[in-house]
């Protein structure tokens, strides 16, 4: 067992400090498929407190790495159904030393530690502020090409969860479901996603008075159109490409 033979040498003094730390790290999932969440969650503590240490000592730029770990030990906090524990974590991560102009260079991590505190906010039934910080997630990703990307199709799709809460906004969460469906669909090995977001849309869809036929048609008419709600950071950069090329 790979995750074994790891654990055998995480304190064999010739390791070096980072490699100790994200040894640690990846020792949370073994311990988590075990069902030890105590200990999933020690050993993150532990590659936090190296990390922590390396950045103060070597003045280090680990800013991915310390927020990965901080997003690790929140993604267990609300496996474990520990909101306030989740929290208090993503806290504890905003207040890491000159967190928020190094989140700046840091647009994966970024985009990480926004999810997990939509998360955190969708748990509280707080679906509104959960949204805010999902589009803020989309946002950051100004690099990614969003409309085949399984991490947009995610987001995706915990918005429309998150609107489908309000009655009033049922419209625009099918719309939300139905891009997040187009995107797993061109993804490899997403058969239970497409499967359980085609259940959500008809259940949706029947909710709002929709014939299977009207939906197919507006399914069919958004993939044709490619009608994805990129981050408003890509579109402004479409935009700006338009007027410089002189093709609007």
């Amino acid at each position: 067992n790979y995750y074994k033979k790891v654990e055998d040498i995480k304190n064999n003094h010739l390791l070096k400090r980072d490699h100790r730390a994200f040894i640690y790290n990846g020792l949370s999932r073994y311990y988590m498929l075990k069902k030890e969440s105590k200990m999933a969650l020690d050993s993150l503590d532990e590659a936090l407190k190296i990390r922590q240490k390396l950045r103060d000592d070597e003045d280090e730029n680990l800013t991915s790495h310390i927020i990965n770990t901080h997003s690790n030990k929140i993604r267990i906090y609300l496996e474990l159904d520990l909101v306030e524990e989740a929290n208090k974590e993503y806290l504890s991560c905003m207040e890491e030393p000159n967190i928020q102009e190094r989140l700046k260079t840091s647009p994966g991590a970024n985009r990480r530690i926004l999810s997990d505190y939509g998360d955190i906010l969708a748990r509280e039934k707080k679906y509104k502020e959960a949204v805010e910080q999902y589009q803020k997630a989309l946002d950051v990703r100004k690099y990614v090409r969003v409309e085949d990307d399984r991490i947009a199709a995610s987001t995706y799709r915990k918005i429309a969860e998150c609107l489908a809460h309000d009655n009033d906004q049922r419209e625009e969460a099918l719309e939300y479901y139905i891009q997040s469906l187009l995107v797993y669909r061109i993804l490899p090995r997403a058969e239970k996603e497409i499967s359980q977001l085609e259940a959500k849309i008809e259940e949706l869809s029947t909710a709002l008075g929709y014939t299977q036929v009207s939906i197919e048609q507006r399914i069919e008419a958004q993939r044709n159109v490619k009608s994805f709600r990129l981050d408003s950071k890509i579109q402004e950069r479409e935009d700006e490409l338009i007027q410089y090329f002189g093709l609007a």
